[in-house]
C-alpha cells in the first residue's frame, strides 16, 4: 500500500492545522501517511534537506510566504525545482487573481488551488497529483502574458516612480518607456495609468501590493 508524505508550507499556522486536519479526515482509505507544515522562517536549504530527509511526496506552497522565505511561493517552488526536480508540487493561495494560476502553470507546478476550495476537492487533487496528473481549471483565459521588462515598469510605478525616474533607473530613454507603456496599455486593453495599476493588481502583476 502507498503511503503518501505531504509537506505544507503556509505561514498562517491556523490556517495550515484546519487544512491538514480536514485532509486526514478525507483520506478514508488511511494513503496519507503524515502531512508536515513549515510556518516559520527557515531558509530555501532547510526546507530541500526536509523533503529529502522525509521522502516528502507532495509540496504545497502558498504564494504569501513571505514570513517564512524572504520571496514569494512561485519563486521559492523554482529554487527548490532546482535542487529536487522531480517533486510534486501544488501552489495553493487566498488571492483569486487569473495570473497566479497561469504563473503557476507556466513554472512546472503540478496544480494550483484557491483556498476556498472544498476540502474533498483539494483531497481529491492531491490524489490525481501523486498519480502524476497535473491539475489547472484556467491557464489561458482573460490572461494578458507581459514581458519581465513590462512587470518591471509596472511594479516601478506601483511603488510611486515618477517616469523620469523609471527612465533613469532602468536605464532607458523617456521615449523608450513610452513605448513600453503603449504597449502595457494595448495588453491590459487600459488608457490611462491609473486603469493600468488597477487592472494590474486585479490580475496579480503587482505583487507587492499583497
Amino acid at each position: 500500500m502507498i503511503f503518501l508524505k505531504i509537506l505544507l508550507i503556509d505561514d498562517h499556522e491556523i490556517f495550515a492545522s484546519g487544512l491538514s486536519d480536514s485532509l486526514i479526515k478525507c483520506d478514508t482509505s488511511n494513503t496519507i501517511e503524515n502531512i508536515y507544515t513549515i510556518t516559520s522562517q527557515t531558509s530555501v536549504d532547510l526546507i530541500s534537506e526536509k523533503i529529502l530527509e522525509m521522502g516528502i511526496d507532495i509540496l504545497i506552497i502558498d504564494v504569501n510566504i513571505k514570513k517564512i522565505v524572504e520571496m514569494d511561493g512561485f519563486a521559492l517552488f523554482k529554487k527548490i525545482k532546482q535542487k529536487i526536480p522531480y517533486i510534486k508540487t501544488i501552489i495553493i493561495t487566498g488571492y483569486d487573481f487569473p495570473l497566479f494560476e497561469y504563473e503557476a502553470y507556466e513554472i512546472g507546478a503540478s496544480a494550483f488551488i484557491r483556498k476556498e476550495t472544498n476540502s474533498t476537492e483539494i483531497y481529491n487533487i492531491l490524489m490525481s497529483v501523486f498519480n502524476g496528473n497535473r491539475i489547472f481549471k484556467n491557464t489561458t483565459e482573460n490572461l494578458y502574458p507581459l514581458t519581465d521588462r513590462e512587470k518591471e515598469i509596472l511594479a516601478l510605478y506601483s511603488n510611486g516612480y515618477t517616469r523620469n525616474d523609471i527612465s533613469k533607473k532602468l536605464y532607458i530613454s523617456p521615449r523608450t518607456l513610452a513605448n513600453h507603456l503603449a504597449k502595457i496599455y494595448e495588453k491590459l486593453d487600459v488608457s490611462n495609468y491609473q486603469e493600468m495599476l488597477l487592472k494590474a493588481a486585479k490580475l496579480g502583476y503587482i505583487k507587492e501590493l499583497l
